[in-house]
């Protein structure tokens, strides 16, 4: 097999149809998304395009990194590429290469078995299963950073391909998006292979989103129906195993949503539950991620988001310690991101350990002189709440329990603040109960959400939330 680097493959994300070049020959503002190589095939004997997406950082990091092997490849990756990388922001999903293959012949590459009344040359598809594993994912594994987890996606006859390959149980692909398969091939004939299995172990064993549109026509939506259920055969198990389909959208449309949603869908395993977070050690949560960079490869992460959320749920129970594993995961995934530091250094100051936190703040000083969204204000910021820190203010025990009582506002909402280990605590119907931190003997701040400050005068508090202020008088709350 010989491999020879080609021109660089340019397209706009938001338009298959984008022009490379502009009107007046010089050569337009494009989104590089892929690479071009062509693989001259011994097995195929011919040669082949396949356009190659690398993840955005692939460059600066080390990572290893799942494989999409995309079918029908030249009319699907951009969307498919804009998919993997916004999954990959904000959905936990893992950066991918995509590895898109351009159709050249569909009808022999992609049929199982020969069927002269569509074409001679049907009935390719093993054939094309031995270029994929013999020659092109060779190439791949070698020349880039891949992990062995692949996701193989098909739609129409490309979906008939890949629903072949998961009913042969084919190890070499991990998981499967297959939408609007062309299931009506030969009579229906890939579901006697469903007929002749003995073991469906191989099938429940792995991740498969099928889907179609609610408008495709004759000949898919009955077929998909039925070799969904029979592949399932009503077995709760097979929790990996779903079908969805889309109003509003016919064979053609479909792909777009179908291929965000089964991406996602088949990476599920990479994202931590929320129905583990009830059961939440530090073990098993570093166990998880330390799991799953095995499984799906090393750029594998939670969301920022998740980080966040999770804390703020261990700390609504005063698990400070377990937040301060997760919010440490957090910055190890996001490590130039000034609030993860912040967010950390807080928590390590309710858990009683203000010199991690002076350490954090500084760090995050440091960070956000060097972010565009942030700069010398929120350096300032962060050095002058160390200060806080090393020179903390101490008001005297007495004078706190002059601030103790209830509080209400015209509106009729209600604040507690009572004394607990010469601390001053906030509570409110609803909210997790807050700790008080002094600048001096009646001025007094929050450092969780929602972040508040407070003055106490004349047995009235001013409470000053995101800009707006309240005005509450003590009174008997019962």
């Amino acid at each position: 097999m010989k491999v020879c680097s080609q021109l660089i493959f340019c397209a706009l994300l938001s338009s298959i149809s984008s022009a490379l070049f502009a009107s007046n020959g010089q050569k337009s503002e494009g989104y590089e998304i892929a690479n071009k190589v062509i693989i001259e095939s011994t097995i195929l004997d011919e040669k082949r395009d396949i356009l190659i997406s690398l993840p955005d950082g692939y460059e600066s990091s080390n990572d290893t990194y799942p494989v999409i092997v995309l079918l029908d490849g030249k009319q699907n990756i951009e969307h498919t590429v804009a998919s993997t990388r916004m999954l990959a922001k904000w959905r936990g999903v893992p950066e991918c290469i995509v590895v898109a293959i351009p159709s050249t012949l569909r009808l022999r590459d992609f049929t199982p078995t020969k069927d002269s009344s569509h074409s001679n040359e049907s009935g390719g598809a093993e054939k094309f299963q031995q270029f994929i594993e013999a020659e092109l994912m060779p190439y791949i594994d070698k020349t880039y950073r891949t992990h062995p987890f692949r996701v193989l996606v098909g739609h129409s006859l490309s979906g008939l391909f890949a629903a072949k390959q998961l009913l042969t149980g084919n190890v070499f692909y991990q998981a499967y998006v297959i939408i609007s398969p062309s299931l009506w091939w030969q009579n229906r004939v890939l579901f006697n292979d469903i007929e002749a299995l003995n073991e469906r172990a191989s099938l429940l064993a792995v991740p498969v989103y099928f889907a179609i549109g609610q408008n495709d026509g004759d000949g898919m939506k009955k077929e998909l129906r039925d070799f969904f259920k029979a592949i399932k055969k009503d077995d709760e198990t097979a929790s990996d195993i779903t079908l969805h389909e889309f109003d509003g959208e016919g064979h053609m449309s479909v792909t777009l949503q179908a291929t965000y949603h089964g991406i996602s869908h088949v990476f599920q395993g990479a994202k931590y539950s929320k129905n583990s977070w009830d059961d939440f050690t530090s073990e098993n949560f570093t166990s998880f991620l330390k799991k799953t960079k095995q499984t799906f490869g090393s750029s594998v992460t939670q969301t920022g988001e998740l980080y966040m959320d999770l804390a703020q749920f261990l700390m609504k129970s005063n698990r400070y310690q377990e937040a301060i594993t997760v919010l440490d995961a957090n910055i190890k995934a996001y490590p130039d991101y000034p609030l993860n530091y912040e967010w950390l250094a807080n928590v390590y100051v309710l858990n009683d350990q203000p010199d991690m936190a002076i350490k954090l703040y500084k760090q995050a000083a440091n960070l956000a002189l060097s972010s565009k969204s942030f700069g010398s204000a929120a350096h300032d910021r962060y050095l002058q709440e160390a200060k806080r820190l090393i020179n903390p203010v101490v008001v005297n025990t007495d004078i706190l329990r002059l601030y103790e009582g209830c509080y209400i506002s015209d509106s009729g909402s209600v604040f507690r603040f009572q004394l607990q280990h010469k601390n001053l605590i906030g509570s409110r119907e609803g909210w997790s109960d807050f700790r008080l931190f002094a600048d001096n003997e009646s001025n007094f701040y929050t450092r969780v959400e929602p972040r508040l400050e407070l003055m106490f005068k004349d047995r009235a508090v001013e409470i000053t939330a995101y800009g707006a202020s309240y005005h509450l008088k003590k009174g008997n709350c019962f």
